[in-house]
């Protein structure tokens, strides 16, 4: 099964999202802060396959987006 790291403060908007993919047999898991979802990324043990950011709550996206980007340099992906 495919995992999915959804990044999404909007809890209701979030929480649509998880079941659409899940819908689609995908394992997904909300983080409602980047914060938290780096640092889920930098834990060796969690892999994704795909992360997706809601950008309308990232106050500068192309900040959060290379921290993102950091993180799963500093991990094993």
């Amino acid at each position: 099964m495919h995992s999915v790291l959804l990044i999404d403060n909007d809890q209701e908007h979030a929480e649509h999202v998880r079941e659409r993919l899940r819908s689609h047999a995908l394992e997904v898991e909300v983080c409602r802060e980047t914060q938290w979802a780096i640092t889920r990324l930098r834990q060796a043990s969690v892999k994704y396959d795909v992360i997706i950011l809601n950008v309308s709550t990232a106050t500068d996206c192309f900040k959060t987006l290379a921290k993102l980007q950091d993180a799963c340099s500093d991990s094993t992906y």
